[in-house]
């Protein structure tokens, strides 16, 4: 059970890690815009602890990456996207929003002992930064928002 706590987390920190303000008009400008965005969040996962979780400490740092995930999506839903790029900008924020619910939807499962669905959460969850791969491909800032593998290999 451990073990599946600590894959647990870990996956869901790298995973998150990917997503990541203000609008301009230009394509370029939406990108820059939203890279400095998942910087920030980069960095702010990077600082959630996961040695050694307890189910309990596991909890606590899905709470976190959640929170730090919510405010990435606000602020990305603020840079307003190029016409262009509106449709598929939607749908790259949806898959991630989707995933995050997810991840906080596991969180509530370890919260309530119940490893073996929130595992299933997360696989869930990887499917979806699946699409936001894809998504963020299509939109142009894949690479200044990478949406790493939740489950590499699956």
């Amino acid at each position: 059970m451990r073990a599946a706590v600590v894959a647990l987390v870990s996956l869901t920190v790298v995973g998150l890690a990917g997503c990541g303000g203000g609008g301009g008009p230009s394509h370029r400008d939406f990108v820059q815009d939203a890279g400095s965005i998942c910087q920030e969040a980069n960095q702010r996962f990077a600082r959630v602890e996961i040695v050694s979780p307890t189910a309990t400490r596991a909890e606590a740092a899905l709470g976190d990456i959640v929170e730090i995930g919510a405010i990435a999506l606000r602020d990305l839903r603020r840079v307003k996207p190029p016409k262009g790029d509106a449709s598929e900008a939607a749908a790259w924020l949806a898959a991630l929003e989707q995933a995050l619910d997810e991840v906080d939807y596991a969180r509530t499962l370890l919260r309530d002992g119940d490893v073996v669905r929130a595992v299933a959460a997360i696989a869930r969850a990887d499917v979806l930064t699946r699409r936001a791969r894809k998504l963020a491909r299509a939109t142009g800032v894949a690479r200044v928002c990478q949406v790493p593998e939740l489950l590499p290999g699956a």
